[in-house]
Parts: structure tokens; C-alpha cells; sequence
């Protein structure tokens, strides 16, 4: 329902699904719920409930030991802390989601990661950060051949050099972006 752009109507299925899951006792289908519906608050303006049922569901997923749904819980974290202003704990999250895809060799997401930890710092206005991540992202995403990341990340590295006047390397980091893209 989602992706068919009818999130709204997704309600009554996922407040099922919970009520399911735990009549069954089945962890894992409860925090994946419990995810889906942080997304559904997160896609109708509601951040704050977002962040509380995805905080809910990381801890029955680090109770279960789902460290690739960390991950991804981790990055939604992230992205919803992000949207609330409150960068400090967004670049913690994407920090833990790091070291988590550092440790399971995930190195696109690890590209991924810089790429959004670039992104928390250009809007905090640290243009000098911003652009250091995205360096990072970009490199990374060339060795392990992820060009639509790389592209992204050298796309906000144009952005922050941009902000900060530097004009030639806004320039040079656009046009490599428009060739990735």
C-alpha cells in the first residue's frame, strides 16, 4: 500500500499485524511491524510517534540479535532524528549504524552512511564536515562500484562547496555527479 501510494489506508493492516504478532508471540514479526508503522507516522508528518515505535522496535531487534535489522533501523533512526532538528542524535545513530556495516562488511551501506552523515552536517551549516563525509562516500562508493550513491555524494559535496563560496569545486563535483547520474 505503501509503494501504491496509499499509506493512509495501511493503518488498519499494520495495527492487525501488531496485534497478531504478539497474540503469537512472534518477535520478529513484531518489531518489523513495529518499524512499518514508524515509517507510517514518519510518511504522515508525525515524527515524534516515528521515533518511538522505531526506538521500540531496535530494542526487541538487539533483543532478538537481527543485526542487519539493526542496521536498517539504525539508518531510519537516523533519517527521522534528522528531520526533527535534533542532529546530535542522528549522527549518533548513523554512527552505531556504522560500525554495525563496518562489522558485517557492508560497505555500500557504509558509503550510504557517510553520504547521510554529510548530509546532517550541511544542514547544521558545517559545510567543512559535509564536504568530508561526502568525500569519503564518494570514494568509497567508486571501489565497490555503487554509482548511484557516489553520485549522490558528490552531488552534496557540490552543495556544501556551493555554501561555502568555492565556486570551481562546486562546479567540478556537480559535473562528476551528472556524469555518475
Amino acid at each position: 500500500m505503501f509503494y501504491a501510494g496509499q499509506a493512509i489506508d495501511a493503518k488498519p493492516q499494520l495495527d492487525s499485524a501488531l496485534k497478531l504478532t504478539r497474540q503469537h508471540h512472534y518477535v520478529p514479526g513484531e518489531y518489523n511491524v513495529l518499524a512499518q508503522l514508524g515509517l507510517w507516522h514518519w510518511y504522515n508528518g508525525d515524527n515524534e510517534s516515528a521515533v518511538e515505535l522505531l526506538e521500540r522496535s531496535l530494542d526487541l531487534i538487539r533483543q532478538a540479535g537481527d543485526i542487519r535489522r539493526e542496521l536498517d533501523m539504525l539508518i531510519n533512526l537516523g533519517i527521522v532524528t534528522k528531520d526533527l532538528y535534533r542532529f546530535t542524535e542522528s549522527l549518533a545513530y548513523y554512527e552505531q549504524a556504522q560500525a554495525i556495516a563496518k562489522k558485517i562488511g557492508d560497505r555500500s551501506g557504509e558509503a550510504s552512511l557517510f553520504n547521510n552523515m554529510g548530509r546532517v552536517h550541511f544542514v547544521m551549516g558545517d559545510f567543512v564536515k559535509a564536504v568530508m563525509y561526502c568525500k569519503q562516500a564518494a570514494l568509497l562508493a567508486s571501489e565497490v562500484n555503487e554509482p548511484t550513491v557516489q553520485g549522490l555524494a558528490l552531488y552534496n559535496q557540490s552543495d556544501a562547496y556551493r555554501n561555502m563560496g568555492l565556486y570551481q569545486p562546486a562546479r567540478e563535483a556537480a559535473e562528476a555527479s551528472l556524469t555518475i547520474l
